[in-house]
């Protein structure tokens, strides 16, 4: 019988540790990646919108939904200073929609959840 060869396979995986390299880390790090990309993305949006007085942005964070998956949480203290009124509360129900709509409409995958915090005196 004759022998035409065999083919060898080999994963990407296994690649990487006959590379030497460590494909979890290698994953951790692309994983990083795309989560810098979506912040800074979400920091420029952020700067086009004209934010209510008082309002500050705060920060975005990698957090879960209520089933798990992965989602934006973006964070606006808002200062207490100012009385609550039916405008300040439209204000602050635009700011949400505007920010979510440049996320939709980025492709980002997660789901932006907005957050108002009060602002610490």
């Amino acid at each position: 019988m004759e022998r035409w060869g065999t083919i060898k396979y080999i994963s990407g995986v296994r690649r990487q540790k006959q590379n030497g390299e460590n494909p979890a880390y290698s994953m951790r790090m692309a994983t990083a990646a795309v989560q810098l990309d979506e912040e800074a993305l979400i920091r420029e949006f952020i700067a086009t919108i004209a934010l209510p007085t008082g309002v500050k942005f705060k920060r975005v964070d990698q957090v879960s939904d209520f089933a798990g998956d992965p989602a934006l949480g973006i964070f606006f203290s808002v200062s207490m200073k100012l009385p609550l009124s039916k405008k300040r509360v439209n204000d602050l129900s635009d700011l949400k929609n505007a920010v979510q709509e440049k996320v939709f409409q980025a492709k980002i995958s997660k789901w932006p959840f907005v957050r108002f915090l009060e602002e610490k005196a």
